[in-house]
């Protein structure tokens, strides 16, 4: 298929998702601190390894920073040296926080390359409580105590209660399906109170709710959905609904939105075999080609938000590289702006960083 013919397709109706890191952030107690977990997820060959001897490794850092409505609250920085023999990773942070609410943005850079990922996501720590007992939303563990990659692979899942009074209250736990599955009881110490429930795959498969109740001069009780079990999935498949606004209809995106998780993928697969241009083939050509895109303008044009949802993204997925670009960063007299020129397209666009923060804005 020649590029002009898989361009047509491409302006036909192309969009999806695809970044080769997974990150997610959750909030979560840790000891006796409050924070933020971060899960990242990445593939192995996004990383440059080096030789030395018979060892092959890279090397990572991770930045982490937090603000709160655009003033930095502080970050960290941690370094892995990967050894190679994995075809991917993950890795869990936790990041300590005082702070009820944040943007958290998450900077991944390969060291040997200098290449680097970007994401910035507003999180809220979510729990409910009042002026004796704080409830935080339940985090699923895997058999290594880490958040699990794949939810369906938990083995726990882990309550934590904060009595805020020097008095001990009794409370109840029940994890709830079509009945109840498991129920708990005990007493909370003033503190952190850490509670978990051992998870069977028929448990992960039918929960549906957690239930909390405490016995205290108020009778507390709070309910968390279990749609937590599948948090990090859910969440992953949303964004890629989310990324196909430049092309999908509002119809196919609400269908997409509102599917249940049963039936995500034959939705997904059918979206995508409308716009297949080759069908007798295994591989979706222009899928692939959609992702090369969207990462390529998450990888170059992220600013303080996603390189996909800024107007150097939009038209770089949309009609792919330019024929031919024209930059001017540094001017006197005038914003940093480039010209991106498509010639057989007989189109060009202008974009002017108008507040020299690298987002590049689209004028004409």
């Amino acid at each position: 298929m020649s590029s002009l013919l898989l361009l047509m397709f491409l302006l036909s109706g192309l969009t999806g998702q695809y970044s080769p890191y997974s990150v997610k952030i959750l909030p979560g107690v840790h000891g006796n601190k409050e924070g933020y977990y971060i899960k990242i997820n990445s593939d192995r060959e996004e990383f440059i390894s080096r030789k030395q001897g018979n060892r092959m490794f890279s090397i990572v850092e991770y930045r982490i920073m937090i603000f709160k409505k655009k003033e930095f609250f502080g970050g960290d920085i941690y370094i892995d040296t990967l050894e190679n023999g994995n075809n991917n990773f993950s890795k869990t942070i936790f990041f300590p926080s005082s702070l009820d609410s944040v943007d958290m943005k998450v900077v991944i850079k390969d060291r040997l390359s200098g290449k680097f990922f970007e994401v910035t996501k507003f999180v809220a720590k979510g729990y409910k409580g009042n002026k004796n007992v704080r409830v935080y939303p339940p985090l699923l563990f895997d058999e290594n105590n880490e958040i699990p990659t794949d939810y369906k692979t938990a083995k726990r899942l882990r309550i934590v209660i904060l009595n805020k009074k020097n008095k001990k209250y009794g409370y109840h736990v029940d994890l709830v399906g079509d009945t109840i599955l498991v129920d708990k009881s005990g007493t909370l110490n003033m503190g952190y109170n850490f509670t978990e429930i051992e998870l069977t795959k028929n448990m992960i498969d039918v929960s549906k709710q957690i239930e909390i109740s405490i016995k205290d001069s108020d009778n507390f009780a709070v309910s968390f959905p279990l749609s937590v079990v599948d948090t990090e999935e859910t969440e992953t498949y949303l964004e890629m609904v989310d990324e196909l606004v430049y092309i999908a209809t509002p119809a196919e995106i609400r269908k997409l939105k509102n599917a249940s998780r049963e039936n995500r993928d034959s939705l997904w697969n059918a979206f995508w075999k409308k716009r297949d241009p080759v069908p007798t083939t295994e591989k979706n050509e222009a899928e692939i080609e959609y992702f090369k895109r969207v990462k390529y303008a998450n990888e170059h044009f992220t600013s303080y938000k996603p390189g996909w949802k800024t107007d150097r993204g939009m038209i770089y997925i949309k009609y792919g590289p330019p024929d031919d670009i024209e930059s001017f960063p540094y001017n006197i007299d005038s914003e940093p702006y480039e010209i991106w020129y498509y010639n057989e397209l007989h189109k060009r666009f202008v974009f002017i960083d108008k507040y020299g923060w690298g987002d590049y804005q689209l004028v004409y």
